[in-house]
């Protein structure tokens, strides 16, 4: 059997192979495509419009299929069969059933159609319908295929075909099949590490402190399940970081998170946070939605309503530094007379045991007399000492 292919790609036009000069006597038939156009029928149901670049999801697209081919002898007449083939052509993690395409008679493929007696040189044309559906959103593929064959006789007897490079061929049409998903962070709370107590107000300078963002994802539809990544951004003082990396812009991403429509889900993030500077910090965490597949939209024209959450926390920052007074002596008259001014000298060393330093200290003197005494400390002692790490600072104060 003699076979001839059509071509199937948006609006193409294809020749295939070289006419062949008849011949005395000749039992050959050259049957050749001579054109292949894919598109949609116009208003005047001709297969001449465009194919759509994009196709909604769950939306029956009709596309029309118009095929023109001829008996290019010698042998003449002989009858010639058309026979289409169509299907989707799964990629890799697609479903077979994820996409569906119909011709528009019912017909199953292979169909075959004769068209008997065809003279040499006499076009013939036939376009078929075809609806097609995709479930999921993404690039889906088609393939159509069209092939002849000429025969004689009864019963048929096939012709040799001289040029049997033109006798079959395939054509895959690839579509954008779209869908939207109204994607929302309906609610965002800042926790503790344990992602249900409250977040600490203090913390320790130099340590790791764990913190929780609780957030509750909400896919409106209509459209699911749909992935969603989710960008996190930190911003913190400079002398903090958030899970290692330095503010201002500390960015990262979770990828494809399943959101079924109508079930809101909950997600949590944990951020280590360090700072080095004893102090009120205030940090943020900042969260967008967007979809992760290329196909899939999200309907709200402005991206910072409802997919956008910003949650910020005050918290003090504490160091901690072991201050001692390594030694202390206190000086003065041995012997004194009632009611005659005298002074006292008390020496100390202070010393910082550390982590934390330098550091300022505050000197605060606490004195314990006689009932019938006063004690006044002098106007020059010390109020405070700024002490370095494992260093030894004396003080004097004069009472």
């Amino acid at each position: 059997m003699l076979t001839v292919a059509a071509v199937l790609l948006a609006v193409c036009v294809t020749s295939l192979g070289a006419d062949t000069p008849a011949a005395e006597g000749s039992t050959t038939a050259d049957v050749k495509i001579t054109s292949v156009t894919v598109g949609t029928l116009n208003g005047a149901n001709q297969c001449v419009n465009p194919l759509p670049t994009e196709i909604p999801v769950s939306t029956n697209v009709q596309i029309c299929v118009r095929t023109t081919f001829h008996n290019n002898g010698p042998l003449q007449p002989v009858d010639l069969s058309l026979t289409r083939s169509w299907s989707f052509v799964p990629a890799e993690g697609q479903a077979a059933n994820e996409c569906l395409v119909s011709h528009s008679q019912g017909f199953s493929p292979p169909h075959v159609i004769t068209f008997n007696n065809t003279n040499a040189s006499v076009t013939l044309t036939r376009t078929d319908n075809y609806t097609i559906s995709c479930t999921r959103p993404s690039f889906h593929t088609f393939r159509f295929t069209s092939s002849a064959s000429a025969n004689t006789g009864n019963p048929p007897q096939p012709v040799p075909d001289p040029v049997p490079d033109n006798n079959i061929a395939s054509q895959d049409v690839t579509f954008g099949i779209t869908a939207e998903s109204d994607i929302e962070i309906v609610s965002q709370v800042l926790r503790g590490a344990d992602c249900v107590s409250d977040p600490p107000a203090v913390i320790l300078a130099n340590t790791d402190n764990v913190f929780c963002v609780a957030k509750a994802l909400h896919n409106f539809g209509p459209y699911g399940p749909a992935a969603v990544d989710i960008f996190f951004r930190g911003l913190a003082s400079a002398d903090c970081t958030i899970n290692g990396v330095a503010p201002p812009n500390v960015a990262t991403a979770t990828r494809g998170v399943q959101l079924q429509v109508s079930v809101a889900t909950v997600i949590y993030e944990y951020f280590t946070i360090r700072c080095t500077q004893p102090s009120n910090h205030t940090f943020q965490i900042e969260n967008i939605t967007s979809p992760h597949d290329v196909h899939v939209s999200d309907p709200d024209a402005d991206p910072f309503v409802g997919e956008y959450a910003l949650t910020g926390h005050a918290v003090a920052v504490f160091a901690q530094s072991d201050v001692k007074i390594t030694s202390q002596s206190l000086s003065g008259p041995a012997t004194m007379t009632p009611g005659v001014p005298f002074e006292l000298t008390l020496n100390k060393t202070i010393h910082n045991n550390g982590p934390e330093g330098p550091l300022a200290v505050d000197i605060t003197p606490t004195v314990t007399k006689p009932a019938d005494c006063t004690v006044t400390p002098d106007g020059n002692n010390p109020a405070s000492a700024n002490l370095s790490v494992s260093n030894a600072v004396p003080v004097q104060e004069k009472f």
